[in-house]
């Protein structure tokens, strides 16, 4: 657990309870993804297909998640990423044949798949930094809003012969988890159970209390 701040008199009197930072919220993403990557490497086996719940750019420290994937690719680990709530446009204000007809990616595509169907691929990049790249594609299960599944453009290439059966393997655990009101893939659906009932063990305001901290906005919350 971390605490940031900007005051570096604070830090230097902490005896390292508070951590020096100019920008606190980017820093602490940084140090959140930095755990999670280093827990993934220590945790998940070789010649593994990785799910993991979130899109691939997003926020501002997603270029430095970008530099961990040849390192998932050394240990033939295929990351595979689920979006289920986004009001992205990408597909929609590229195709002149849907322009202006649609709200939103999502609403696109659930007005054309039919259940058990996905849609073609479609690859972004950035215009800015050709690094910042993926491929996504979306499917729908029980007649609700469809899930976007993306592959970071390098691991959808090393492994294009296996992408078919990946996608077969996700709308099975989709059916397989068989609620509607959280079209999610069974694996994820039960680490989001566990992490809630993990943050109910865990007291925050004691931690923070205990090295001396004291809230000073109206409500209290807790980044990661």
């Amino acid at each position: 657990m971390y605490f940031l701040t900007r005051s570096k008199e604070l830090s230097d009197r902490s005896g390292g309870s508070l951590i020096y930072s100019l920008q606190p919220a980017i820093d602490s993403q940084k140090m959140y993804l930095d755990d999670k990557v280093d827990f993934i490497f220590s945790s998940v086996p070789s010649n593994s297909i990785l799910f993991i719940d979130g899109p691939i750019i997003a926020g501002d420290v997603y270029t430095h998640l970008v530099s961990k994937f040849p390192g998932f690719h050394e240990r033939n680990i295929v990351p595979c990423f689920f979006v289920k709530n986004s009001d992205s446009n990408m597909v929609i204000d590229n195709i002149e044949e849907v322009r202006g007809r649609y709200n939103s990616d999502l609403h696109w595509s659930y007005s054309v798949l039919r259940d058990g169907q996905r849609s073609c691929f479609f690859k972004y990049v950035d215009r800015n930094n050709a690094r910042n790249t993926k491929i996504f594609c979306y499917i729908k299960a029980f007649g609700v809003s469809p899930l976007r599944v993306e592959f970071y453009t390098t691991s959808f290439e090393k492994y294009s012969n296996n992408i078919t059966n990946i996608l077969n393997l996700i709308y099975y655990l989709l059916l397989v988890q068989g609620n509607p009101r959280n079209p999610q893939i069974r694996p994820i659906a039960i680490a989001e159970a566990y992490a809630r009932e993990t943050l109910k063990i865990v007291n925050f305001e004691q931690t923070m209390r205990s090295v001396g901290l004291k809230p000073t906005m109206n409500q209290e919350r807790f980044a990661w």
